[in-house]
């Protein structure tokens, strides 16, 4: 009677563990270099893991959202390159994805998947602004 109440007691442990874990991937801190032109600012930056899309449909790898706000006067779009150096991983894309440039104070957001499965220690985010 004892072990099969040791052994629900470990079964709701594993439970509670895999539901807390993805809450705490934002709570790890990333060492962040960040290269921005002027004009430009970081909203939010965080990281997720997920086995959303194709990347990765049976094991949870890491998504990094990026939040950029466009403080000059100017509308603009820009070319986004995150970095993973420890990992030789890359991503990026142009923000916004539609073509529209971004306005004056106006924000967007993009994930970014990376087919790595642990919190990177080392990330650098590079903003361009491409010329209209």
């Amino acid at each position: 009677m004892i072990r099969k109440e040791i052994g629900v007691i470990l079964f709701v442990l594993a439970i509670i563990t895999l539901l807390v874990t993805p809450l705490l991937a934002d709570e790890i801190k990333m060492d962040v270099t960040y290269k921005l032109p002027s004009g430009v600012e970081v909203s939010a930056f965080g990281s997720e893991f997920s086995t959303h899309g194709k990347l990765s449909p049976d094991k949870p790898c890491l998504y990094l959202n990026l939040t950029l706000k466009n403080a000059s006067q100017e509308a603009g779009r820009y070319q986004v390159y995150i970095i993973l150096p420890a990992e030789n991983k890359s991503a990026g894309g142009v923000m916004p994805r539609n073509g529209e440039p971004l306005g004056s104070g106006a924000e967007v957001s993009e994930k970014y998947p990376f087919q790595i499965y642990e919190v990177p220690s080392k990330v650098t985010v590079m903003v361009e602004k491409i010329k209209s």
